[in-house]
């Protein structure tokens, strides 16, 4: 009696239980309990990171004072030059890659002034391509594909560079895009056969790219008879030339 839900003496004991836990939670010594168990933790945490950020710095600095990097690499990718800067900080997590094929950052050391001033400018850098879409048209199949390239883009989209845009240059947009999706078999049968190169002479492209200036929505047309270059004001804003090939 009183074990099944619904008889008085069980009404009554969770009533009492209910009240109980009430008046505990309510209680001022239960407010001091809890007070004191957040103070504790926050200055827990506090410390917490202290201690981090001091064994870290310690670490840095007798040792593992090689915490920093700068790898240079000059080479044909998809017969395009593409000159490549990647800088790391282990200490301070701040990682770039930079990449251009109108000029090269063989110049740069470590040591020198000028290359960390460069590097600390575009470590923070907004990309200022929200969207970045190539549309191909394969005209031996007679399809069309879109490949979204603004994280491809943003590479060569720093201060000083200059992106000489190209039939080649759309090449190595096509195949580091590919190169993204290596591992999606189904998406690689589907679309273009990058094995057969010989497939690249006959086909068309325009980008059409997003951008927070006043510019908005823009399109570079027919590409593959189009040289066009792109750079970055001081302002971060995009500067586009569209110069038609001659026939």
């Amino acid at each position: 009696m009183g074990i099944i839900p619904g008889f008085a003496l069980c009404e009554d004991i969770c009533g009492r239980a209910e009240r109980f836990f009430t008046q505990v939670q309510n209680h001022p010594v239960t407010q001091y309990i809890v007070s004191g168990l957040l103070f504790i933790n926050y200055y827990a945490q506090q410390g917490y990171t202290y201690m981090y950020t001091i064994s870290r710095e310690l670490y840095y600095k007798h040792l593992d004072d090689r915490y920093e990097n700068l790898r240079l690499s000059d080479r044909e990718e998809y017969g395009e030059e593409i000159s490549t800067l990647n800088y790391s900080n282990h200490k301070t997590n701040e990682y770039v890659t930079l990449k251009s094929n109108s000029m090269t950052f063989k110049e740069h050391t470590l040591n020198d002034d000028v290359t960390r001033d460069f590097i600390s400018s575009t470590i923070h850098r907004k990309n200022p391509i929200l969207s970045a879409i190539l549309s191909i048209k394969d005209n031996v199949l007679d399809k069309e594909y879109s490949l979204e390239v603004n994280k491809i883009l943003e590479p060569f989209l720093f201060s000083g560079n200059t992106i000489h845009g190209t039939k080649q240059f759309l090449l190595y947009l096509i195949h580091a895009y590919y190169d993204n999706l290596q591992n999606d078999e189904v998406e690689l049968d589907s679309c273009i056969a990058l094995e057969d190169s010989g497939r690249y002479s006959d086909f068309s492209c325009s980008l059409t790219y997003i951008t927070l200036d006043d510019s908005g929505v823009m399109t570079i047309p027919e590409m593959t008879t189009t040289e066009w270059t792109m750079k970055l004001t001081d302002t971060n804003n995009i500067e586009l030339t569209i110069k038609q090939k001659e026939d």
